[in-house]
Parts: C-alpha cells; sequence; structure tokens
C-alpha cells in the first residue's frame, strides 16, 4: 500500500494530467478529420504533457522511496522511453499498459504506448521534440484520421488514469502511514 506521501503526490498528478486529457478531448469533440498543422502541434504537446504527468503518477506510486524528495528527483526526466524502463512490467500492466516503446520517424521521436488485452496503441511525441521541431527541415507525416485517433487515445489515456484512481482515492486513511 503506497504510503501517505506517495498517494499526494500520485493525486496531484494523475489530477493534472486527466484535467488536461479532458481540455483536450472537449476542444476535438466537434471536430472530425486528419491533420490541422494550425492546431495539430498543440494537441501533441498537451497529449504529451498530460501523459507524462500519468505516467510519473505510476511512477510516484511504484516508487520504492517513501521521500518525497528522492521521489521527485527520480522523475525529473521527459523521456518517457526512460522513464518507463525503471516501472516494472507488472507494474505497467496493472495500471492497463503493456509497454512503452521509443521511435524515430522521419526524424521525429514519438513513444508507442501499447494497452494491455489488445485495446490499442497511443501515439505520444517527444515532448521535448515536439516544442523544438522548428529546428528541422522536416514536417512530421499527415495522418487523415488524426483527430478520430487522438478522441480514442485520450478514451485510452484515461482507462489508466481509471487505474490510477483507484489506488489514490481507496486508500483508507487508517492504513496511509505518515512521513
Amino acid at each position: 500500500m503506497p504510503g501517505k506521501i506517495k498517494i499526494e503526490l500520485a493525486k496531484k498528478a494523475v489530477g493534472r494530467g486527466s484535467s488536461g486529457l479532458y481540455f483536450v478531448d472537449d476542444i476535438l469533440r466537434n471536430k472530425n478529420g486528419g491533420t490541422d498543422r494550425a492546431f495539430s502541434r498543440s494537441w501533441y504537446i498537451l497529449l504529451s504533457f498530460n501523459f507524462e504527468l500519468i505516467l510519473k503518477a505510476i511512477l510516484i506510486l511504484e516508487n520504492i522511496s517513501n521521500v518525497e524528495k528522492e521521489i521527485l528527483n527520480s522523475i525529473k526526466s521527459h523521456d518517457l522511453d526512460s522513464l518507463s524502463k525503471s516501472i516494472a512490467v507488472e507494474s505497467l500492466q496493472k495500471y492497463g499498459i503493456s509497454d512503452i516503446k521509443k521511435e524515430v520517424n522521419n526524424s521525429f521521436i514519438s513513444y508507442i504506448i501499447k494497452m494491455s488485452e489488445d485495446r490499442g496503441n497511443i501515439i505520444i511525441e517527444d515532448l521535448i521534440d515536439i516544442r523544438y521541431d522548428f529546428e528541422k527541415d522536416k514536417l512530421r507525416n499527415q495522418d487523415p484520421n488524426e483527430i478520430d485517433r487522438i478522441k480514442n487515445e485520450i478514451k485510452l489515456l484515461l482507462l489508466v488514469v481509471d487505474e490510477i484512481n483507484k489506488i489514490v482515492w481507496s486508500t483508507p486513511p487508517a492504513q496511509v502511514p505518515s512521513k
């Protein structure tokens, strides 16, 4: 059972991450179609940032340390591949994720999040890469189903949020040790 520090930190991370997903979902609710170069970059930044928070909520809960400073230092990276490698496969599966793989396509970095039970994959752009993509002389590949794909990916990510919330909101206070 995670301690009080872990529960509180994970609540903050997953709360911020899920609210960001709901924000993007709300924006996309009445949109359909493919790549919209004017907006896609912003959606990718928001999805990347919010997935990172969700992954960090898992890292916090699964961290061996109960010391806040040590926990926070262990999650300082934006590299989702290296962050995910610090979580046991069984722990990721507990939250509905079976694998996270780094992929480079047309010189752009993305992460393929494979969901458990063959629910599908989620494509998350690298946060640093997407923010500084203006430095490259290339454009991301167009996706004729981008908006529908992102809407589905948000639904899948919210399943991960649900698994985290089961832990952080159901821990009885009597079982939550203090510092």
